[in-house]
């Protein structure tokens, strides 16, 4: 697989990187990658990735990695690094001629604070966080389990919409039984009372606006998706997406446009963790319109990809941040 080179790009939020490579549908067989600050590992990524607006009007197939490095984490890399990347063989991927490669970093003890946290199992996310999965810390498993049932008790109380288990916590749950190991996070859905896409999004602002004034920590990823974490809980945030049913009975959790569902959604009572919740029933149904047959298979090289489709609608009736 030739590799053409890979581009850095710089913005007020970090630094974020993509790979460019010559096979035309790169997804197909997907590279393995190695991305290193210095003699630091930082993260493996594959190049499984859509990207059509690295660089317009290239004729091969433009597309990678995303990997960003947040402005927090900066402070960890050594000062006045850079960013390399090889291929799992320990090839070097050069940058582009045009790629704009500065020096990052900001830490003045050769990054050994980061290398202390990599060596307890901590890793860094896609999107530039620092992490560790729940195998590596089981406590943290209970941390937030405890937040996701709380949040769930709050979404009722005040909205009466149901929060579930989605994405890789239902999955956790349909293949074992829990949460799984590698993941380090925990994602619920909630079942819009609307059915046009108008509908859900001024839903999902409503919301967004309330739960603001009412003091708690919410970051908006999308319209649609949101990270809560609830006042004074002292617990770690909770990923939280809209769902909902088409008049055409197509069932949809944000960012997935999924399948032919019944007229309703139809919930148990399921226990995770000790805890108990509700999931849309038949689980297994759910789980495969989200991760595909394959589902019970581990695929680590999986990741979250919001259809270009789905983003420039939900864009397009996004409310101005500054209105909440």
């Amino acid at each position: 697989m030739e590799i053409i080179g890979f581009v850095e790009h710089h913005n007020d939020r970090g630094v974020s990187g993509w790979c460019i490579h010559a096979d035309p549908d790169m997804r197909s067989t997907p590279v393995s990658l190695q991305l290193y600050i210095g003699d630091l590992l930082l993260r493996e990524a594959y190049t499984n990735r859509p990207r059509e607006d690295i660089r317009r009007g290239h004729h091969v197939g433009e597309a990678g990695f995303l990997f960003s490095l947040r402005p927090d984490l900066l402070e960890l890399l050594p000062e006045n690094s850079v960013l390399r990347v090889t291929t799992a063989s320990g090839t070097p991927v050069l940058p582009l001629k045009e790629t704009n490669i500065r020096p990052i970093g900001r830490a003045k003890d050769d990054g050994n604070a980061l290398r202390t946290r990599l060596n307890e199992g901590w890793h860094i996310d896609q999107w530039g966080h620092m992490k560790i999965p729940f195998g590596n810390d089981p406590g943290r498993k209970a941390k937030y389990i405890q937040s996701m049932r709380k949040v769930s008790e709050f979404f009722m109380l005040r909205y009466g919409l149901p929060l579930f288990p989605a994405y890789g916590t239902l999955l956790g749950y349909a293949r074992d039984g829990s949460l799984i190991d590698h993941d380090d996070d925990v994602d619920t859905a909630y079942l819009s009372r609307q059915q046009s896409l108008e509908g859900v999004a001024a839903e999902f602002w409503h919301i967004m606006r309330d739960m603001k004034n009412l003091g708690h920590e919410v970051t908006i990823v999308d319209t649609g998706h949101c990270n809560l974490s609830l006042r004074d809980s002292n617990l770690p945030g909770v990923d939280i997406f809209a769902s909902w049913l088409s008049p055409e009975d197509n069932f949809f959790c944000y960012p997935r446009i999924l399948e032919k569902a019944p007229g309703q959604v139809l919930f148990e009572k399921i226990e995770l963790e000790g805890e108990i919740f509700i999931a849309p029933q038949p689980i297994e149904a759910f789980v495969k319109m989200m991760y595909g047959d394959n589902w019970k298979t581990p695929d680590r090289q999986w990741q979250s990809v919001v259809p270009r489709k789905m983003k420039r609608i939900m864009e397009a009736l996004k409310v101005l941040s500054e209105d909440i």
